[in-house]
């Protein structure tokens, strides 16, 4: 369905092919859409001509360009494209400037020589990103030992020692018992000895150390996800009313063949500076081939994954953009129209 064609709400929301908003439907004319976005200061008006429109979701309120952000912000959408000239009415009974053989019949719809419909087929693109998460954890244990050490020390103590004298240094008659005083009797004289005894004690000290370091390190991976993509099928329904569907697959093949040979009939190699390394080249049906290696002479090596790197004559380029190399056969096709594959790598 062609974007004149299409009801798109007023106040919808718009946004682009990598889901960046750019505003809200203010106006959509047959030949553009009038959008709106606001800012701190007022709003900035854009318009964005019909053939941009890649869907409408009219139960989500949602409209979506076939283009990008990049390619919104690169150029001026701010001027209304000029309205489209109304042919003037003849004058009844005026001499017509057509003749009787480019005249149309009544009831059906001049012939153009040369009318086009752009539809834009949109892929999604995988993009991998990273973000913290918590992969586990070291848990450091300390426990407790009891175990038995011997320490020497030094003790002292008390030590008595008894002599015996021959004789007394008293004379008997220097010796006179007090009244009432027993001479001779049994009698047990205490003396007490001091001495030293160990006493333990503990108080904890640092007897070595354990150092656990962490750090970031980078290794490589490899995650897989889905994306979705368009193909086109195209129904053509004669004046009977009987229809036929056209492959969308043998449209493509066709239309590569077609600009392989047109490819063919020019004179071979783009210029050496619009070939780069590291850009994508893509089929004539829209499935990634690979990304540019190396830019030779008349050829240039693409390397594949888990493929062989081929060799890719520049004829077969059909077109150039920004960071991507349209091919002008299919995908499956390169290794039937490529040189020798060099080995592997």
């Amino acid at each position: 369905m062609s974007a004149a064609v299409r009801i798109i709400p007023e106040g919808a929301d718009v946004y682009t092919v990598d889901e960046q908003k750019v505003g809200q439907a203010c106006e959509h004319e047959a030949e553009y859409l009038h959008v709106q976005r606001g800012r701190l200061f007022g709003t900035d008006d854009y318009y964005f001509p019909a053939n941009t429109i890649a869907r409408v979701d009219e139960a989500a309120q949602r409209v979506e360009l076939a283009l990008t952000k990049d390619q919104v912000d690169a150029h001026d959408w701010t001027v209304p494209p000029p309205p489209a000239t109304v042919p003037e009415r003849p004058v009844a009974g005026a001499a017509s400037p057509v003749d009787a053989a480019s005249a149309t019949v009544p009831g059906q719809a001049a012939l153009n020589d040369r009318d086009e419909i752009v539809v834009p087929i949109t892929e999604e693109r995988l993009e991998v990103g990273t973000r913290p998460v918590e992969l586990g954890e070291i848990v450091i244990h300390k426990r407790v030992i009891v175990e038995r050490r011997m320490v020497p020390v030094e003790l002292r103590r008390e030590a008595v020692y008894v002599e015996r004298a021959g004789q007394a240094s008293a004379t008997p008659e220097d010796w006179v018992p007090r009244a009432g005083e027993r001479v001779i009797h049994e009698e047990a004289i205490r003396f007490p000895l001091r001495g030293e005894e160990p006493v333990l004690q503990t108080h904890p000290v640092v007897a070595e150390e354990v150092v656990v370091t962490r750090e970031a390190m980078t290794e490589r991976r490899t995650v897989s996800g889905e994306v979705r993509r368009e193909e086109v099928r195209v129904d053509r329904t004669d004046a009977r009313g009987s229809g036929t569907a056209v492959d969308a697959a043998a449209t493509t093949a066709a239309a590569g063949a077609t600009a392989a040979r047109d490819v063919a009939a020019t004179p071979p190699g783009l210029p050496a500076a619009t070939l780069r390394p590291d850009m994508a080249v893509i089929g004539s049906d829209g499935r990634p081939v690979g990304r540019v290696k190396e830019v030779r002479g008349d050829d240039f090596l693409v390397d594949r994954p888990r493929q062989r790197d081929v060799s890719i004559p520049r004829s077969a380029v059909r077109d150039l953009t920004v960071g991507e190399v349209m091919l002008a056969v299919p995908a499956d096709q390169v290794d039937d129209m490529a040189g020798t594959s060099p080995p592997l790598t």
